[in-house]
């Protein structure tokens, strides 16, 4: 029988199999993902599935807590990216919701919900951004449940800016919550990170937290030279901030620069 280390190691194994093996690679763009765990298995998952040739759906949640619970939370929340999860509630649809093109993120957000309402742990939840990223039209359909915003460097001002806060209840709270649909539409040279509490909630050795000002210093620092730029210098500047010492959350973030 495994101890509880080695329980703990297996888990943490079992959730990097969760993770897609590749990004996006299409003309123009460039994406980048960071993904630390703690020390103790948390609930941070991200993905970008496929819907077409020309778009795809991105996304990035935390689950409450840690431990097996929360891994498990993430695990049901990819199934049902995954999956057609037609045995959700009293809806039967003839078709799958999740691949089918013509859902907006609003409905797949409301699906996943209920889904994770159903099924949760009490007093569990997920904060998640969920969009349809379109390059042709440079455009992101998203919305937030209980997430930050995505913040934005835009290259013709030099400033950086955060997407519009439409943000609804975390997962797994209300399932007939409604979430609203925004849109993020990046122009040549804008770079965009997407992220978890655990990267602005990380605290140091004096219980200072990293907060968004300094995601924005490194953003305007590094976006000139690509997404694979800006994800190392947050990640250095995370580790910096902790002075080597773990985080006390998973960190994560995706990164996404539109060359031209």
């Amino acid at each position: 029988m495994a101890t509880g280390a080695q329980q703990i190691e297996q888990l943490g194994r079992w959730r990097r199999r969760l993770l897609p093996r590749s990004l996006p690679e299409v003309a123009g763009w460039e994406w980048a993902v960071h993904a630390s765990h703690s020390a103790w298995p948390g609930g941070d998952y991200f993905d970008v599935v496929p819907l077409s040739a020309e778009q795809w759906l991105v996304f990035l949640g935390d689950a409450s807590g840690h431990g097996g619970a929360a891994a498990v939370l993430a695990a049901m929340a990819r199934m049902v990216l995954h999956a057609c999860p037609l045995t959700s509630e009293r809806e039967r649809a003839p078709f799958c919701p999740v691949h089918g093109w013509s859902q907006t993120p609003s409905v797949i957000m409301s699906r996943l919900n209920r889904v994770l309402a159903s099924n949760a742990l009490e007093e569990q939840f997920m904060t998640a951004f969920l969009g349809q990223w379109r390059p042709a039209r440079a455009r992101f359909d998203f919305v937030l449940a209980g997430a930050a915003p995505p913040r934005i460097w835009r290259q013709a001002t030099g400033q950086v800016e955060a997407a519009t806060d439409c943000a609804g209840l975390p997962l797994g709270i209300a399932p007939k919550e409604v979430y609203s649909v925004a849109r993020i539409v990046l122009e040549p040279g804008d770079a965009m990170v997407i992220f978890t509490d655990g990267l602005v909630e990380a605290r140091n050795a004096k219980g200072q937290m990293f907060r968004v000002h300094r995601v924005d210093a490194v953003l305007t620092e590094q976006a000139h030279d690509g997404a694979e730029a800006i994800r190392a210098g947050l990640a250095e500047s995370v580790n910096d901030f902790l002075e080597g010492r773990p985080a006390a959350d998973d960190v994560s973030f995706l990164v996404v620069k539109r060359w031209e």
